[in-house]
């Protein structure tokens, strides 16, 4: 499946077109509609079993519709399900789990870069000006911050929808949390530039799982404050959670300025915000499979990266077909096995808090006789 989605081998399919997947397996680049909702069907005539990869999790589409159902609209859930491009592992037994207030994200040097002259990034600051940014896709020598709600349970929340609210930023400079879509255009979520309102929100689903752009616009100590909420389902109540705190620490250059004494300090590696409700109580942590750096940075991290990435940033947005493209066409982020019965299904994408989560998506469709958990 990887090697389908990463391949050079796709068809464009508008909003209300057909795929056919072929045996062996076919790769389809998605491209919604101009409305809130876009419908893709899938001709599974003759076929009892498809094994699906795509490169985001595919709730991250869902309102309130199923990605997937029959021509009866009856919804069809995977038989088994992962998350892909390194994901699943959420699941596994090998993850360091630390509450927020224990540990101190290092946003080291290497994040330094200079605003893209593309006026979509303008809320950054002027073009050529530094900014420090911990991107969306996974680079060497930086933190790469994740949104989750693996372990949030399905049908508590009003459309699976829960959300995370910026309440208040102390530091230096400004905060700002945003994703740049296949076609390099970015979608804000956080700006303090112009204050804190309820419109910095990250809206997300029950069951996903996303990496966004965190950036920063001076270096220096920043404590970034926020809570959770959502409606609930059974009376439209809304719940909201307590406050919580991520501590950051900007670098500039080989200064690491004043860290907290006591946190266990990050500064590599995938690092998730798993957002938690549980018995009518809200909950947060942050989950690591690297290893934490301690108190002591060295010059390590400095030098054996070298500048081998430094030159490189400041056109990450700028050029349409250069590594941001690269990366969103990369590793998947998901994979399910169905048994199918008819001879059309449906594939759903809908917008959610008003956007799409991305106007494109690449999907891999693998006809399969044998629809189980060990296909």
């Amino acid at each position: 499946g990887e090697s389908l989605i990463t391949g050079d081998a796709v068809t464009i399919i508008e909003d209300g077109e057909t795929m056919t997947p072929v045996a062996g397996g076919s790769c389809f680049e998605l491209h919604v509609g101009s409305g809130d909702d876009s419908t893709f069907t899938i001709n599974t005539s003759g076929i009892t079993g498809l094994a699906i990869y795509a490169q985001h999790v595919p709730i991250e589409f869902e309102r309130d519709r199923h990605y997937l159902y029959d021509s009866n609209g009856t919804d069809i859930e995977p038989i088994a399900e992962e998350g892909g491009g390194g994901h699943h592992h959420h699941h596994h037994g090998d993850l360091v789990s630390y509450a927020p207030s224990e540990v101190l994200l290092l946003v080291t040097s290497k994040a330094a870069r200079a605003v893209p002259t593309d006026a979509a990034f303008s809320f950054l600051g002027q073009p050529g000006d530094v900014f420090y940014e911990l991107p969306q896709n996974e680079e060497e020598g930086l933190l790469f911050l994740g949104i989750a709600t693996d372990e949030l349970e399905k049908g508590i929340f009003a459309n699976d929808q829960v959300q995370m609210n910026l309440k208040s930023v102390i530091g230096p400079g400004e905060v700002y949390l945003y994703a740049t879509d296949s076609f390099g255009q970015p979608k804000v979520f956080f700006n303090t530039t112009d204050g804190i309102s309820e419109a910095d929100a990250f809206v997300t689903k029950a069951g996903a799982h996303a990496h966004q752009s965190m950036a920063f616009s001076k270096p220096g100590a920043y404590t970034v404050s926020f809570d959770f909420s959502g409606n609930l389902a059974a009376d439209g109540k809304e719940s909201r959670s307590a406050e919580y705190q991520l501590v950051f620490e900007v670098e500039e250059g080989d200064d690491h300025g004043d860290e907290v004494e006591g946190l266990i300090v990050l500064s590599e590696g995938e690092v998730d915000l798993e957002i938690a409700y549980v018995d009518g109580e809200w909950g947060t942590e942050l989950l690591t499979h690297g290893a934490e750096e301690g108190e002591d940075h060295g010059d390590e991290d400095g030098d054996e990266h070298g500048d081998e990435d430094g030159d490189d940033h400041g056109d990450d947005h700028g050029d349409e077909d250069g590594d941001e493209d690269g990366d969103e066409h990369g590793a998947f982020e998901w994979a399910g096995v169905f048994s199918v019965s008819d001879a059309t299904h449906t594939w759903s994408m809908q917008k959610v808090g008003g956007a799409y989560a991305d106007p494109t998506m690449r999907i891999v469709l693998i006809p399969t006789d044998s629809p189980t958990a060990e296909t």
